[in-house]
């Protein structure tokens, strides 16, 4: 399979009929509602002629398998402007500051499951990167493969329920292109999460298990646990319980980390979960995550003299972070996981004053 760039002129000139095949193949099958051929090729034709267009297609023996393509995101585009009606304005500020608007990503039904998607997503950012902060993109709200892939990509969600029509709902997702800075860190909210953050933990929990546990967790065995443990029912029952606080760190609007503690013992808590997004790293978010809950926990009458945490053995990174913050190993153990394998993990204990 080769991945290669896609220009305007190429759209206009050779791939046009191509592409409307592979996207009428792509969009055929629920929840999708079908494609208007003829519309979406005056509209591919339109689009190539847009400032600021990146493209990449995915070929094999001569037959195009896929496509993506974007362009930069200007008030008096269509998508741009209704967007911008739907969000608050601090965060379009932020969101639609001339980002790549990320407009199609189509992989033929017959090369799909080989990370064709994965790939044609992965070139166009890094051909926006010189250019472009952020980039931005509208999905279907349901639980498709689009949606899978560009949660394990770290695309956070901006909004949800936005409507370009009066049928479907979209959730409009954003992704930065370069990681944050320290000077950026105060930009940064840690707040206690409410049930609309569902799907934003979901995507944060996704994009960093994607790069902590390569390697560690196989990527299907990953697939089973983030269904299992952030299926949203059970994560708007955990915001909710009172006795174990989930905190959210959002940027513009947009979920970027969060975490969860509760008591196990007496004056013993368990940090049960925290994560960044590997973009929003490095700035001091985590150990800012991580005081915030803990005092969260405090602020309801408990007194919390040691945090205990589990960590995958092999998450050098995760296990640096802990630490440097003081946390020091009591054991590791061996864990069987769900479907087959096993998983080493170390506990950590801090003592605090």
């Amino acid at each position: 399979m080769r991945i290669r760039p896609l220009s305007g002129e190429d759209v206009r000139t050779t791939l046009l009929p191509s592409m409307v095949q592979v996207y009428a193949a792509a969009f055929s099958q629920p929840p999708y509602r079908g494609v208007d051929a003829g519309s979406f090729a005056q509209t591919l034709e339109r689009h190539a002629g847009r400032p600021g267009f990146l493209g990449f297609q995915a070929d094999e023996d001569g037959e195009l398998a896929g496509f993506a393509y974007g362009y930069t995101s200007r008030t008096g585009g269509w998508w741009h402007d209704r967007v911008r009606a739907a969000l608050d304005a601090k965060v379009a500020a932020i969101w639609l500051d001339a980002p790549l608007e990320f407009v199609e990503l189509a992989v033929q039904p017959r090369f799909q499951g080989r990370g064709v998607g994965g790939r044609l997503h992965d070139r166009l950012l890094e051909a926006a990167r010189p250019s472009h902060r952020r980039a931005v993109l509208s999905t279907l709200e349901a639980e498709t493969p689009a949606m899978h892939l560009y949660r394990r990509r770290g695309w956070q969600v901006v909004a949800q329920g936005v409507r370009f029509g009066p049928d479907d709902r979209y959730r409009i997702l954003g992704r930065r292109l370069h990681p944050a800075s320290m000077g950026e860190a105060g930009d940064f909210r840690v707040r206690r999460a409410d049930p609309l953050d569902v799907e934003g933990i979901r995507a944060v929990a996704a994009g960093t298990w994607a790069e902590a546990y390569q390697g560690l967790i196989p990527k299907e065995v990953q697939h089973r646990l983030l269904a299992a443990w952030y299926a949203p029912e059970g994560l708007r029952a955990a915001i909710e319980r009172a006795e174990s606080p989930v905190l959210v760190a959002e940027e513009g609007g947009a979920v970027c980390g969060f975490a969860q503690m509760g008591m196990i013992g007496p004056e013993t808590a368990e940090l049960f979960r925290l994560y960044v997004l590997p973009t929003h790293q490095r700035v001091g978010l985590g150990q800012r995550l991580h005081e915030a809950v803990l005092q969260a926990l405090r602020n309801r009458g408990h007194v919390v003299r040691a945090v205990e945490v589990t960590v995958e053995e092999g998450n050098r990174k995760g296990r640096t972070f802990y630490e440097k913050l003081g946390f020091r190993l009591l054991a590791t153990s061996d864990e069987p996981l769900p479907g087959g394998g096993r998983l080493v993990t170390a506990r950590y204990r801090v003592e605090l004053p």
